[in-house]
């Protein structure tokens, strides 16, 4: 359900072109969604097939499958050129921050209220593996030179990791749709970004998890996301401001 955002490897580049269509699509898009998601593609760079199509050694009829269903979830958007129409990759804003972040504390919120069902032993397992994860994190944010792509995969399966223990299938189905495009935002601003209250805030839901308390485990997740937003808001005004 939940897409990793990975590199391509060179065995999977060389042999895409004798794939089967579908499978080319779909490695595609996947290749693509890395690109977008890392910022590889950056925002609001214009999109050409041939370009893509050369870059990943496929067929322009695979690029434009994939580019179809990015259209689609919105990470490719269609943009005026002149008296022409392109696609573009979806500029970074304020009101995606807004509406992301809010609808992350919501899905995850409501994830919360179901640790009820969740065993003690099920849950004390989940909570040590977040922990560990979460020291990872910290871990890797310590280090002089940051390694940006792990950091942002550690940053994901924190939260992977509850939703896939507690959610149900719908509210995972939204959780993994919604997931991408907030990790774009945290490579956007990686370099700018203090890791310690996440990590504490993090390290607070683990509590919450282990004793099993969904009220407040609802209200930590909620405090965390939005927290989270206003972090990220300032990080994108500092951005523009330097600009």
């Amino acid at each position: 359900m939940y897409t990793l955002v990975v590199p391509m490897s060179r065995h999977r580049l060389l042999s895409a072109h004798v794939a089967p269509h579908g499978e080319r699509a779909g490695r595609a898009y996947d290749r693509l969604l890395a690109l977008i998601v890392r910022g590889r593609l950056a925002p609001g760079a214009r999109v050409q097939e041939a370009a893509l199509a050369l870059q990943l050694g496929v067929s322009r009829t695979p690029i434009r499958a994939a580019l179809d269903r990015l259209a689609r979830e919105r990470f490719v958007v269609p943009a005026s050129m002149g008296l022409r129409v392109e696609l573009i990759v979806a500029p970074l804003t304020d009101a995606d921050i807004r509406e992301l972040w809010t609808l992350m504390g919501a899905i995850e919120g409501a994830t919360a209220l179901a640790l009820d069902d969740v065993a003690p032993t099920t849950r004390r397992r989940l909570a040590a593996e977040m922990r560990a994860t979460n020291d990872e994190l910290a871990h890797l944010t310590l280090k002089p030179a940051r390694q940006t792509d792990r950091i942002g995969e550690i940053m994901a399966r924190f939260h992977v990791l509850f939703m896939e223990a507690c959610a149900g299938p719908r509210l995972r189905t939204l959780h993994a749709s919604i997931l991408p495009h907030v990790q774009r935002y945290e490579w956007a601003f990686h370099a700018a970004h203090d890791y310690e209250p996440s990590i504490a805030e993090h390290a607070a839901i683990c509590r919450k998890i282990e004793s099993g308390d969904p009220k407040r485990l609802r209200a930590h997740i909620e405090s965390h996301w939005a927290n989270g937003m206003q972090r990220r808001l300032e990080q994108a005004r500092r951005a523009t401001v330097r600009l």
